[in-house]
């Protein structure tokens, strides 16, 4: 072996020490500066806070950090926990914006074109998912949707077994502009937009909703231990895979309240396991975010003509009027919206989006003398051969929308045989009879899954459908 060789292999080697030395410096180096404080998924330029309550930030930094956030003349510091999490509560703000959100640890975060304003959570299968470009008038609405102060987070859906606290990508709010407006969902479009033109306040809507779902995906295990007739049992249904992969990054959040539109993926279920499970899904949801009896919206799905029986849709129908009995809730019945029976995706989501927000603009805002609701079923008595039903929401009186008998209402004796009934409205009632039925025990209203019926109130809101013989 030459001496220049030699030469060649001591020089290679002090090289390969020297960069494993550095190597090691480095790391060594690197363990020494703190890590990166982070913010949690749902804060990110251009997000809108909700306003006149506490709002709440949270995130990760090393343990035991100190970390500092500012927004809008409010500060407060905190300590992360033993796991590096942490989390301020800041003193309320009232509408207004945009604001600088600063977030100081070992580094700094600034995140720009902060609004407070109203948010709203919006989730459900395809037809909450259903975006504006695939709905009626799509390219004038989208022309049209200039609202600058309307922003959207659409969280990507994904199931997991257990609650996840981050996404490994965060998803970016989004402005409503007409080159963005065709990707937002339609129903939190219309009903954004129609609290946004109320209220003249910033509106956030967080998206969280995928096709062919049914409820149990979405409710969360608290829901359950909530939920008596569900907690021993139906763990065989994946329960809460999508609650725990979509909703958990933005639990605790700070919203107004939720709007929902589901149902057809339980298609086949009784009236009881769906309302069973809505009250479950509602529970649970209130529980895990921790801000009281929040607003509950949600969509009673349209007449469908599947020509499959076992769908049995006036059993959902049921099951979703059913949640009324639940605190600081309200249903948008749109059976008379659905042009086409056998487009389980009805394209008028401008009125859906609507009669959300009548419901909103109500209950949870205080309009007055606004009618936001379609008359409901409330009690019956026989009277000899008639039968007279008795309604909430009859806003301004019953009456028939398009000037004709009213339809769709049936009647059975002792037989338990049903046949269809004239109807005629005396004064708040519906008085309902049959030449071929002596002895009246029930009635029914639109139990059936292509019913679109034509009884509305005043306000000429649809009325919900119903059954008064429940077999429980």
């Amino acid at each position: 072996m030459s001496i220049s060789n030699v030469g060649s292999r001591r020089r290679l080697r002090r090289e390969i020490a020297t960069g494993l030395l550095m190597a090691a410096v480095g790391l060594c180096m690197a363990s020494l500066v703190p890590a990166a404080v982070t913010l949690a998924t749902p804060f990110g330029d251009g997000m809108v806070l909700q306003r006149d309550q506490a709002v709440p930030v949270w995130g990760w930094a090393e343990p035991r950090q100190t970390v500092t956030v500012e927004l809008a003349g409010r500060t407060q510091s905190v300590q992360a926990d033993a796991s590096g999490r942490w989390r301020v509560m800041l003193p309320a703000i009232h509408a207004g914006g945009p604001y600088e959100l600063t977030v100081r640890g070992p580094q700094e975060i600034r995140i720009q074109d902060v609004l407070v304003g109203e948010v709203w959570v919006c989730s459900g299968q395809s037809n909450m998912a259903m975006t504006l470009s695939a709905v009626d008038d799509a390219a004038q609405e989208a022309a049209a949707a200039n609202y600058p102060g309307m922003r959207t987070l659409r969280m990507p859906v994904r199931g997991s077994d257990l609650l996840q606290e981050r996404l490994d990508q965060r998803p970016a709010w989004q402005a409503c502009a007409p080159h963005s407006a065709g990707g937002f969902s339609a129903v939190a479009y219309f009903f954004g937009r129609e609290l946004h033109q109320k209220l003249d306040v910033p509106i956030g809507l967080i998206v969280v909703a995928t096709g062919a779902t049914p409820i149990e995906l979405w409710v969360p295990r608290e829901g359950l231990a909530l939920t008596p007739e569900l907690a021993k049992d139906n763990d065989s249904r994946g329960l809460g895979t999508f609650f725990n992969g979509s909703v958990g990054p933005v639990v605790g959040y700070g919203i107004r309240g939720m709007i929902w539109y589901q149902g057809e993926s339980n298609r086949g279920d009784s009236s009881q396991a769906y309302f069973a499970f809505h009250k479950a899904l509602i529970r649970g949801w209130r529980q895990v975010w921790d801000q009281g009896e929040f607003p509950f919206y949600y969509v009673q799905i349209s007449a469908l003509d599947s020509w499959r029986p076992n769908w049995q849709i006036p059993e959902i129908w049921e099951g979703q009027t059913m949640v009324l009995q639940l605190p600081n809730t309200g249903m948008a019945v749109i059976h008379d919206l659905c042009k086409d029976l056998k487009d389980i995706h009805p394209t008028n989501k401008a009125g859906v989006g609507r009669r959300l927000a009548l419901w909103a603009l109500a209950k949870t805002y205080g309009r007055q003398d606004l009618p936001y609701s379609g008359p409901i079923y409330r009690s019956h008595e026989i009277e000899g051969r008639r039968v007279r039903i008795r309604f909430d929401y009859a806003f301004g009186g019953l009456r028939s929308r398009d000037g004709k008998p009213l339809d769709w209402f049936t009647i059975a004796g002792p037989d338990g045989e049903f046949v269809p009934a004239q109807a005629r409205v005396d004064g708040d009632s519906v008085v309902v009879w049959s030449e071929q039925v002596e002895q009246p025990k029930a009635a029914r209203f639109a139990w059936d899954e292509t019913a679109q019926p034509n009884l509305v109130n005043g306000a000429g809101l649809p009325a919900g459908p119903f059954r008064t013989n429940r077999p429980w």
